[in-house]
């Protein structure tokens, strides 16, 4: 049976940085997870986990603008209970913004996550010396029968 990972983006946060000028921006793209295995590299599947539904987001400086959104379902392979390759080992998640702020993820593997309904909570940085947004995500194992 695979793992069931439930991902949540709960806040993206502007936070202070030396050259930042201080001003309010918006920022929207694509905050999206992607499963997939290596050796040879195989994407399995991938799904938006936040898409902006309500245009851009304005932020200041130090502001944390909470997300209230259901969560995303993604499936990881357990290789000791299903045959190889059936889903994907990896999860990448994170996302690309606009405003020359570029792109940031981060990666789980199946083995990193290992207790059913037990919140983990992962950040993952975007941005530049002048402008950096974090965005900060509840993942929780479910169990699937």
């Amino acid at each position: 049976m695979p793992k069931q990972i439930d991902v949540k983006l709960v806040g993206i946060f502007r936070e202070f940085s030396g050259n930042d000028s201080g001003n309010d921006v918006e920022i929207d793209g694509r905050i999206f997870g992607v499963t997939f295995n290596e050796n040879p590299y195989e994407e399995k599947s991938q799904s938006d986990i936040f898409a902006f539904p309500h245009g851009p987001i304005r932020i200041s400086q130090g502001e944390m603008v909470p997300i209230d959104m259901g969560s995303t379902e993604f499936f990881l392979s357990t290789p000791s209970t299903e045959p190889p390759r059936v889903n994907g080992v990896f999860l990448l998640f994170g996302g690309e913004l606009n405003n020359s702020l570029g792109s940031g993820f981060g990666t789980i593997s199946t083995f990193d996550i290992t207790q059913p309904d037990v919140e983990q909570r992962h950040s993952v940085e975007i941005g530049s010396d002048n402008l950096k947004i974090r965005l900060d995500f509840v993942l929780t194992e479910r169990f699937v029968w």
